[in-house]
C-alpha cells in the first residue's frame, strides 16, 4: 500500500511538552539557590564569629586591627605615620627638585624623622638625579611607616592575654595607645563576622543554584 505526503517532513521548532493540555514547566531553581545562601551565610557567620580580628594564634597583632588601631591615635601620635604615607602617595608627582622639597617641607615632621635635616639632603639633588633620589626616599619612608606600624604591632601584643583572649594594659605601653586598642575592638568582631558570612553566602547560594539547574536539564 503507498502513503502520499502533502509535504516533506521538516525538523523546524518544536512545540512544548504538553501533558493533559498542560505546558511542562522546568521547575524553578532560583528557591534552591536562595536556600544555598542562607545554610551557607549561616555556616559562615559561625566561621568568622571563630576568628579572632584581633590577634593571630601565635599572638601576633593582625594587619586590619593593627592599621585600626593607629587611625584611632591622637593626631600628634600618628603624625610622622601619616606623614610619611602623604610622601609616600604624592612624590611621584614631585617632577622637579623644588618639587620634592615642597613636599618634604609640608611633611616636616616626617622629612626630619627620616632625614634629619631635608635641607641638607636636597642641596644636591638636581634634575639629572631626580628620580634616582625618589626611588630611594620612597624606600626610606616606607621602612619608617613599617617600623612605626611594627611598633604598634609590638604594642598590641604586649596588650593581649593569651589566657583571658582579652587586652590588658601592659606597663610599656602609654595609656593612649591601650585606649586605641580597646576602642578599636568596637564592631570590628561583627564585621568579620558579617563579611564570612556574605561570602560564604553568595558562594553557596550560587553552588545550589548552577547545581539545580544542571540537575533539572539532564532529568528533562
Amino acid at each position: 500500500m503507498t502513503y502520499s505526503y502533502s509535504g516533506p517532513l521538516t525538523y523546524g521548532q518544536q512545540q512544548p511538552m504538553m501533558y493533559d493540555g498542560m505546558t511542562k514547566k522546568e521547575p524553578s531553581s532560583i528557591p534552591y539557590g536562595i536556600g544555598g545562601l542562607i545554610l551557607g551565610a549561616a555556616g559562615g557567620g559561625i566561621a568568622g564569629s571563630k576568628i579572632n580580628p584581633y590577634v593571630s594564634k601565635s599572638g601576633v597583632a593582625t594587619d586590619i586591627f593593627s592599621s585600626k588601631v593607629m587611625s584611632n591615635l591622637p593626631e600628634a601620635d600618628k603624625k610622622i605615620y601619616n606623614q610619611c604615607d602623604t610622601i609616600l602617595q604624592a612624590i611621584n608627582k614631585s617632577s622637579t627638585p623644588e618639587e620634592l622639597q615642597t613636599l618634604l617641607t609640608t611633611n616636616k615632621e616626617a622629612a626630619n624623622k627620616v632625614l634629619g635635616n631635608p635641607n641638607d639632603f636636597m642641596q644636591n639633588v638636581t634634575e639629572e638625579n631626580l628620580a634616582a633620589n625618589k626611588k630611594t626616599l620612597k624606600e626610606k619612608f616606607n621602612t619608617e611607616k613599617n617600623t612605626i606600624l611594627q611598633d604598634t604591632k609590638n604594642q598590641i601584643q604586649a596588650c593581649w592575654d593569651k589566657e583571658k583572649k582579652a587586652f590588658e594594659k601592659a606597663d610599656s605601653v602609654k595609656q593612649e595607645m591601650f585606649d586605641a586598642i580597646k576602642n578599636s575592638t568596637k564592631g570590628l568582631k561583627t564585621k568579620i563576622t558579617a563579611k564570612y558570612a556574605a561570602i560564604s553566602g553568595l558562594a553557596a547560594g550560587a553552588i545550589a543554584f548552577v547545581a539545580h539547574k544542571i540537575f533539572s536539564n539532564k532529568n528533562t
